[in-house]
């Protein structure tokens, strides 16, 4: 991609950052910023991974250049990243960073993925690979394993500490290589992206954003649209997983989601529960008291959260 302009740097930081670190950003923004950094966003279709990164180095460069020099620990400097810059681009930074120290770079990469490198290894190996974690790591870990691998590593990793610095920065850097090898770089989809940021958006600043959208292309506003999950999509979801997302939502914020609602979206629920539960809502509905638009909103994106997860988790199950 060409030499990029600031409004163009602003539209991939916020494709790049996580959805809802995004829309914060965007409500401090005026309406007129807002349209054209959206307009940038689904216009840049030919962006590559390496613009993103290029962008991410930028802003942490001169984020970092803009404070004093403080000295942290590395789980400290982590969940600043983490917190900036989302998990997937924080660990990129920290991966290059402890590159020369294989478990260093190991507790930057999702621990499923290690499991998957040396589910197969003897356990004397996978105990290593467990006692160079750190202790959450070290947790979920052990979480994948079954009954009896379970048990064998545990004996394993009490004789773990005797083994050689050399034997145990070897299976790091080999569980390394295969972590590198079998990794493949994924396109960024701006529609994806854009219908994530929208969906975390406040009602005014998401139909300001649609609008904005369907004026300057309608072919990419109804793909956006498509992709976004909402809460008055509830209609266009099967019973079942209805059910499943009510279940997965607190009895207050479901309250204040129906609060003004359409007649549909009620409509779609209540059918998903049991008599006496939404006549418990509906009392609830009664009692509260007047709600600002900003907190039913609020509510709204918590309920659009747990659609997503229920959404995302039925298709890995292969329920839909």
């Amino acid at each position: 991609m060409s030499e990029m302009s600031a409004i163009d740097r602003v539209a991939v930081l916020l494709i790049t950052l996580p959805s809802d670190l995004s829309s914060k950003i965007i409500q401090n923004m005026d309406e007129k910023y807002i349209k054209d950094v959206v307009s940038r966003m689904y216009s840049l279709k030919d962006l590559k991974e390496e613009d993103c990164m290029k962008v991410i180095e930028e802003f942490y460069q001169s984020y970092t250049e803009s404070r004093s020099k403080i000295s942290f620990s590395k789980e400290n400097v982590k969940a600043i990243l983490e917190m900036g810059l989302g998990h997937k681009k924080s660990s990129e930074i920290l991966k290059d960073i402890y590159k020369d120290d294989p478990f260093e770079y190991l507790k930057t990469i999702p621990v499923k993925n290690i499991f998957e490198i040396v589910k197969n290894e003897p356990p004397a190996v996978v105990a290593i690979v467990v006692s160079n974690l750190n202790p959450e790591q070290s947790v979920e870990f052990m979480s994948y394993m079954d009954d009896k691998m379970r048990k064998e590593v545990l004996k394993k990793i009490k004789k773990s500490g005797a083994v050689k610095k050399e034997i145990v920065f070897e299976i790091g850097k080999n569980i390394k290589e295969a972590l590198s090898s079998s990794s493949k770089k994924s396109d960024i989809s701006s529609a994806d992206k854009v219908a994530e940021i929208i969906s975390f958006m406040s009602r005014q600043d998401m139909e300001k954003s649609l609008n904005s959208i369907k004026e300057e292309d309608p072919e990419f506003y109804e793909e956006v649209y498509k992709k976004m999950v909402t809460f008055d999509k509830i209609v266009e979801i099967e019973d079942k997983l209805v059910q499943k997302i009510i279940r997965a939502i607190d009895q207050k914020t479901l309250a204040v989601s129906l609060k003004g609602a359409t007649q549909a979206v009620s409509e779609k629920v209540y059918r998903n529960m049991t008599e006496d539960a939404a006549k418990a809502i509906m009392e609830d509905i009664e009692t509260l008291p007047n709600m600002s638009e900003k907190s039913v909103d609020d509510a709204r994106r918590k309920f659009a959260k747990a659609m997503k997860q229920v959404i995302e988790e039925s298709k890995k199950e292969g329920a839909i």
